[in-house]
């Protein structure tokens, strides 16, 4: 009898250890919390792991994201049959971080997870609460457009602008409603200011730049805008409502104390029409805009045959939308005619700059006759004016030689045949060669010749020399290519083009060498550098100020405020701060 439930007792214990094994649990780290604030919901899986991570379904309400995973050991006591005994249960912890942008009652379905083992389980779902807070109205929001009426596919620009009173902590964007049939993005280009004060935030997990400026308010006293642009995209005719945009935040009440609250602007409502139809060019790919189109070819003097490389440059206001690529020039007559187009197309050439795409591609003449490359012909439909329209680039002249080819038949003339023309070609006498030099030695001469001594050579005043210069030859070598290898490096080629920059502010003007100085740091051209794209760079505030101001009159035409000495001392702070190269780094 006391055999029988020691062993009922064992079954008892391993069926409570493999229901363990396969538990999984979830759980909310809130159960109710203001919109826009996090809540980290968590996956447990309890005496075992996850193949992969849990598969959880979020509803729209929220924005979800994985936040990592943890491992856990709790230690408990447990008596069976008298018997006290300890039990280590070890757990692996998923945590996925949840912000609701919708108040109301928020249900998590289940989280499926499968197991290291193969078996799939699924957690209970879980609710959780989002309230909204308190509503401010002195914070208000406006947000504006050039025009209501757009078409599918249209891009047009939002200036959104968040009037602040108080000092305000840790704001989000992310609790406004977003229609399917609506594609919002950020702008990284604020607006500009007269302050030039530039802010960074996110707008849904991607980073935006909004202006800062104080301007006065009509009650008097003064207050903050923050303005920034977004870009709306329509995908969907029909009316379409962004909105109203929501803002959450904390707001200073004083004695260092903060409340959460939150502003609404007014909804934007779209009549989105589809694009029309008529008057549709056959080869249209979908351009939307009014650019410009220019081309370039090197060489434009060849001969037949050999390639030439044409860019086209295709330039507008962002976001250029439809501009990936430019029109099959292997289907158009006026090309395949005379050409031979690159079986590859049209590549784009990165990194791209705003407002600016280039197109390269390699064309072939097919004769003599070919007098000029044809223009390129880009189909585009300009919403402004409500029609299709064509952009057009120049016609490049070209110099196309012809090449005659030629075969082993005109380099070799049999006997008996009478050459052709092209054939008869200068026969110089031959000369006797130089007997000295030249001449190959006779059978006597070579069994005559003194036979080869490695001792007799070794002995020679030449080889002693040549060994004995040997290793210094080889340590000035690996000393000359040490010093080559350093110059060259990014770091030493950065702080040359830095002591360039400085030398510029004096010879030139302090914008002309901030522009080369900043354009060196990005990677960019100077002359795309503009005054915003300074707060890019990792530097101290205040060097940052005098950078800014110093480009900022180009931009303006008012008075450079900033002297050669302060932007050269400037730019030398940059350079400085560089630091130094660690072995095998690249700064």
């Amino acid at each position: 009898m006391m055999a029988m439930k020691l062993l009922i007792a064992m079954l008892f214990s391993l069926a409570c250890g493999w229901a363990r094994a396969q538990t999984v649990d979830a759980t909310l780290s809130k159960s109710r919390v203001y919109v826009g604030d996090e809540v980290i919901y968590s996956v447990v899986v309890a005496d075992s792991a996850a193949r992969a991570l849990p598969a959880v379904d979020f509803p729209d309400s929220v924005t979800a994201g994985f936040s990592g995973q943890s491992k856990q050991s709790t230690i408990s006591t447990e008596i069976v049959n008298g018997q006290r005994r300890q039990v280590r249960l070890n757990q692996v912890v998923y945590a996925f971080s949840v912000r609701p942008n919708q108040p109301g009652l928020i249900t998590i379905p289940e989280a499926k997870v499968t197991l290291t083992d193969g078996r799939t389980l699924a957690t209970p779902p879980v609710q959780f609460e989002a309230l909204l807070p308190e509503p401010s109205t002195d914070f208000t929001i406006d947000i504006s457009v050039p025009r209501t009426d757009v078409y599918v596919g249209e891009t047009i620009r939002a200036t959104v602008t968040w009037t602040v009173t108080q000092n305000v902590d840790d704001w989000t964007f992310d609790t406004t409603p977003i229609p399917p049939g609506l594609r919002v993005e950020p702008s990284e280009t604020p607006p500009s200011a007269s302050s030039g004060r530039v802010t960074e935030f996110r707008w849904f997990g991607r980073p935006i730049y909004a202006s800062i400026e104080q301007v006065f308010a009509p009650s008097g006293g003064s207050q903050v805008q923050l303005r920034f642009y977004l870009f709306i995209t329509p995908t969907t005719p029909g009316q379409q409502t962004l909105g109203p945009l929501r803002v959450v935040f904390d707001r200073f009440t004083g004695r260092s104390s903060y409340t959460r609250a939150y502003s609404e602007s007014n909804p934007l409502v779209l009549n989105v029409r589809p694009i029309p139809t008529e008057g549709r060019p056959a080869d249209y790919d979908g351009l939307i805009g009014s650019y410009t189109l220019r081309t370039m070819a090197t060489p434009t003097t060849a001969n037949v045959g050999d390639p030439i490389t044409l860019r086209a440059e295709l330039s507008g206001a962002e976001p250029m939308t439809g501009a990936d690529s430019l029109p099959d020039l292997s289907t158009d007559p006026r090309f395949k005619d005379a050409f031979r187009v690159s079986a590859e197309g049209w590549s784009e050439e990165q990194p791209r700059e705003r407002g600016r795409r280039v197109f390269v591609t390699t064309l072939r003449a097919l004769s003599d006759k070919v007098k000029n490359i044809p223009p390129v012909i880009v189909h585009t439909f300009d919403p402004e004016v409500g029609a299709y329209s064509t952009v057009m680039s120049d016609p490049i002249q070209l110099d196309i030689r012809a090449v005659r080819e030629a075969t082993i038949a005109d380099a070799v003339i049999s006997p008996g045949t009478r050459p052709g023309p092209t054939a008869r070609a200068a026969r110089p006498t031959l000369s006797p060669a130089d007997p000295a030099f030249w001449a190959p030695p006779t059978a006597e001469q070579i069994l005559s010749a003194a036979p080869f001594s490695l001792r007799v050579t070794l002995a020679s005043a030449p080889a002693v020399v040549t060994l004995s210069a040997g290793p210094a030859l080889l340590a000035a070598s690996a000393v000359a290519l040490g010093l080559r290898r350093r110059s060259n490096h990014p770091y030493h080629r950065r702080r040359r083009a830095l002591r360039r920059a400085e030398h510029l502010t004096i010879r030139e003007s302090p914008a002309a060498g901030v522009r080369a100085a900043v354009a060196e740091m990005l990677g960019a051209e100077p002359s795309a550098v503009a005054a915003s794209d300074v707060e890019r760079l990792d530097a101290h505030p205040g060097v940052k100020r005098i950078l800014r101001e110093a480009i900022e009159p180009d931009e303006t035409g008012a008075s450079q405020p900033i002297s050669p000495k302060d932007a050269r001392l400037a730019i030398r702070t940059l350079r400085r701060g560089l630091g130094t190269k660690r072995k095998g780094e690249t700064p």
